[in-house]
């Protein structure tokens, strides 16, 4: 576990540390992260509905994904490999966010997470659980059909409840932030 926790600090700091290798100003061309840019988001009527959808899709490719790279050869390792994945993005993320507004971009990129990251979360702990839960179901010569739909379900429900609150708190917690990082 200790060993889990270094690399997920390391790789942390490597996406901290590629923003800054990047370059200061090929980031924010690349980018477009600064205080007007993201006054202009926080000030922007987007229609709820369309965004919502947008966000839908953008998840939904991505969870789609992992539960289809969760059934190859690859499904064993998938659970390390998404943590280091997301591990590397928050610091590039983070990064990003902090080449953009400065130290107060730290405060932007972890308000960007919640309160729909423990949703995803959880529909990437079911996803990747299922995985092993159905290769003991084939060794063990179970079928539990049933099981695996209701697991799905669950899975996609948290996703439907994540997009909703990433459209609605989440988006409003981000402009609050945006408001209060940039004025």
């Amino acid at each position: 576990m200790k060993k889990m926790t270094w690399v997920c600090v390391a790789l942390f700091l490597t996406g901290i540390l590629c923003t800054q290798l990047i370059g200061y100003d090929k980031l924010r061309e690349l980018t477009k992260v600064d205080g007007a840019t993201l006054l202009q988001y926080a000030n922007s009527n987007t229609e709820l509905v369309q965004r919502y959808f947008n966000v839908l899709w953008e998840r939904g490719k991505l969870f789609l994904l992992l539960w289809i790279c969760s059934m190859t050869t690859l499904g064993r390792r998938m659970p390390m490999l998404v943590l280091w994945l997301c591990c590397f993005l928050l610091g590039l993320f983070g990064g990003i966010c902090m080449v953009g507004v400065g130290w107060p971009g730290i405060l932007l990129a972890l308000a960007s997470l919640f309160p729909q990251i423990l949703l995803y979360g959880a529909a990437v702990w079911i996803i990747l659980w299922m995985r092993n839960s159905q290769i003991r179901q084939f060794i063990y010569g179970k079928k539990l059909l049933a099981k695996r739909i209701l697991h799905i379900l669950i899975a996609i429900v948290l996703i439907i409840l994540g997009t909703i609150l990433e459209t609605t708190v989440g988006h409003e917690l981000v402009c609050q932030v945006i408001n209060l990082v940039i004025s």
